[in-house]
């Protein structure tokens, strides 16, 4: 793979204004500056590039970042990038370790009202309003589609609020061609309609077994099929002096993308306490501890359905542990069976 590299004037900013608007695109804003000339432009799989300036010392200088642009390679058509310089301030606090400096704007009046907060983070709401007037016209009346829109597009400043994605699939789903943008979306409690960005629902966390209770866990959306980011942590407590017994009764997962694992302690970022990793098959685990964990990582490259496991606690693992064993290979026995006389169903 060869890095391309291209010299290119900066556009003044009215004159790439009117450039775009020739063509039918969105306004640009003081957070951004352009650059291109003839057929030299940036395009799809080049967001995110620098753009760079040499000053007379020599030396480089990142002054923009690539953003959008209307055409690739097109006469007349300039490549917009974000304006590093707007964002300096925010850029500083987080190499000096600092919580980073928002910037929030208030949102605007076309999103106002379908939105359950008033501020959005500094961005092109201009640019969007375009997008979604031409794409979405047919739609955008429709309360609950233009809410999912502006959501999507202007998140809430203060917690990074977005739609929650069953609340997108639901309005979205209809209309199978527009559900796109839905997958990056958090999955949130049932009937939740807004989510925090990056958060995925993961039920309740802290589990406290008791002596002679059995609790049953499974990750949330269970029997479904899901598709998301996920890092879902169970963190399991039981009487002192008591071990933890987890037996896993149905695991579907993704080998190569999805992992459950079963470990002791309080912290599973501690690789040493990890006791297990299960992939496509279940199993038993004796925690041999009072204090324990389950964690399932999930990519949303590939769906899964999750898993269902019972929890109990032990002062004596080995009998546990025996009882438990004898109830799989019972379990295990039946299904047999049952698939036996399916099979022997179907051949008469």
């Amino acid at each position: 793979m060869r890095l391309l590299q291209a010299q290119v004037p900066l556009i003044n900013r009215t004159v790439c204004d009117q450039k775009l608007k020739a063509l039918g695109s969105a306004s640009i804003t003081e957070n951004m500056i352009c650059a291109g000339i003839d057929e030299k432009s940036t395009c799809e799989g080049d967001s995110g590039g620098p753009l760079v300036c040499q000053e007379p010392d020599g030396r480089w200088t990142l002054v923009g970042i690539t953003s959008w642009g209307y055409l690739c390679g097109e006469p007349e058509s300039p490549s917009v990038f974000v304006r590093v310089s707007k964002f300096l301030a925010y850029i500083e606090s987080v190499i000096q370790g600092a919580d980073p400096v928002v910037s929030c704007e208030p949102v605007n009046s076309g999103c106002q009202m379908n939105v359950p907060y008033t501020e959005t983070f500094a961005t092109s709401q201009s640019q969007v309003e375009y997008y979604v007037d031409s794409l979405y016209r047919y739609y955008f009346q429709i309360d609950e589609f233009n809410a999912t829109i502006c959501g999507f597009f202007f998140k809430g400043c203060d917690q990074a609020i977005v739609p929650c994605r069953q609340y997108c699939e639901s309005i979205h789903l209809p209309c199978l061609q527009y559900d796109y943008f839905c997958t990056f979306l958090p999955y949130g409690p049932p009937g939740e309609q807004w989510c925090i960005e990056g958060r995925d629902y993961c039920g309740e966390q802290s589990i406290h077994l008791s002596e002679d209770s059995r609790q049953q866990l499974m990750n949330p959306f269970f029997g479904n099929y899901n598709e998301a980011n996920r890092d879902c942590i169970w963190l399991i407590t039981g009487p002192v002096g008591y071990n933890i017994v987890v037996r896993v009764q149905f695991l579907s997962i993704e080998f190569y993308t999805h992992t459950l694992s079963v470990g002791r302690g309080r912290d599973p970022e501690l690789r040493s306490s990890t006791i297990m990793k299960l992939y496509d098959q279940t199993q038993l685990v004796l925690v041999e501890d009072h204090e324990g964990w389950i964690r399932l990582e999930t990519s949303n490259d590939r769906g899964y359905v999750g898993f269902a496991a019972q929890l109990m606690v032990t002062d004596n693992g080995n009998d546990t542990l025996f009882l438990f064993a004898m109830e799989i290979e019972v379990t295990m026995l039946w299904k047999k069976n049952c698939f036996y006389m399916y099979l022997n169903h179907v051949a008469i």
